[in-house]
């Protein structure tokens, strides 16, 4: 249904006509009317009655009556189609245009001439039903604004909330922190305040190379070197006193 709008918006233009689907009137309806929309162009309605199927396009033949209601609310009617085997161009009625679809553009295979009736004679029923139909799914601008500031409210109130919650996190971590620096200060005797980066950051990597349990192994191993030099030392001058 949206190409088939989109195609004969080619034949009648947005701005100039309004095209409205499946409008109803004393229990029938019209697959499509159309409503000119400047009286410079001509003030007018079509009717278009769509038909895919051949058999479709038949029974709506035996069955005049129809579109009578409808059709006698407009200044042109049409038979539209997009199936070159639907109708013959000798089937159709006299009063009666037809409008063929093909390759996403409208022929018209046969001009409608203008119903006969008084046009400044509108059906009110028949305009009521119109109007309603072309403003279904439209929304009021009062109740845009409404919903344009409830949005404002909802999204204001969200910032606040996210705030909030943001805050309460931050709180959260800042006294885990304080306590754990707390306890770092208390087991190690070391103000953090007083210390810099550099200090903490070798103090840290001394602990992580082993500490003072490293410290002890080298010293034990410079005392055995240590001990062994001046034991050669001691053996050297007694072996120069026996000779």
């Amino acid at each position: 249904m949206k190409d088939i709008i989109s195609t004969l918006q080619q034949r009648y233009p947005q701005g100039e006509y309004r095209i409205l689907k499946e409008v109803q009137y004393q229990n029938r309806s019209a697959d499509f009317i159309i409503v000119s929309l400047w009286p410079s162009r001509g003030l007018s309605i079509i009717g278009i009655e769509r038909k895919s199927y051949r058999s479709d396009w038949l029974s709506e033949l035996k069955k005049p009556a129809k579109a009578e209601a409808i059709y006698n609310c407009c200044d042109y009617w049409y038979l539209l189609t997009d199936n070159e085997n639907v109708a013959k161009i000798e089937e159709i009625p006299e009063t009666w245009g037809w409008l063929h679809i093909k390759d996403g553009k409208t022929f018209e295979m046969k001009k409608a001439p203008r119903i006969p009736h008084d046009s400044t004679d509108v059906n009110r029923t028949f305009a009521v039903s119109v109007i309603r139909r072309s403003t279904d799914g439209m929304i009021h601008e009062s109740a845009i604004k409404d919903r344009i500031e409830a949005a404002k409210i909802e999204g204001s109130e969200q910032a606040k909330r996210e705030l909030e919650r943001s805050r309460k996190n931050v709180a959260s971590e800042y006294e885990y922190l304080k306590r754990a620096v707390a306890e770092f200060e208390e087991k190690s005797g070391v103000q953090i305040q007083s210390w810099s980066g550099a200090r903490i950051g070798d103090a840290v990597n001394f602990v992580l190379q082993g500490g003072i349990e490293r410290q002890k192994k080298e010293l034990n191993e410079l005392h055995g070197r240590t001990t062994r030099i001046l034991n050669a030392i001691n053996l050297g001058i007694g072996e120069q006193k026996t000779a």
